[in-house]
């Protein structure tokens, strides 16, 4: 009746998609810091959107279980 997904199906999709989530915000750091390198935008306006990625950031290392490092 129901369409039962083994447990480790359901770990590599979650690791995968967490793994997706972390490259994006990844990405997105690097997208505002060429932003401001480029002068297209204040630091002090790039700053509010750079933590909050790094925030997200630290959260997907912790649940892939990555090292901590600082962005």
């Amino acid at each position: 009746m129901y369409n039962m997904v083994p447990d480790n199906e359901i770990l590599r999709i979650f690791h995968q998609r967490t793994t997706a989530e972390l490259k994006l915000a990844i990405d997105e750091v690097k997208w505002w810091k060429d932003r401001v390198a480029s002068g297209l935008v204040k630091p002090e306006h790039a700053n509010r959107y750079i933590e909050a990625a790094k925030r997200i950031i630290n959260i997907k290392r912790h649940v892939l279980g990555f090292p901590e490092h600082p962005c």
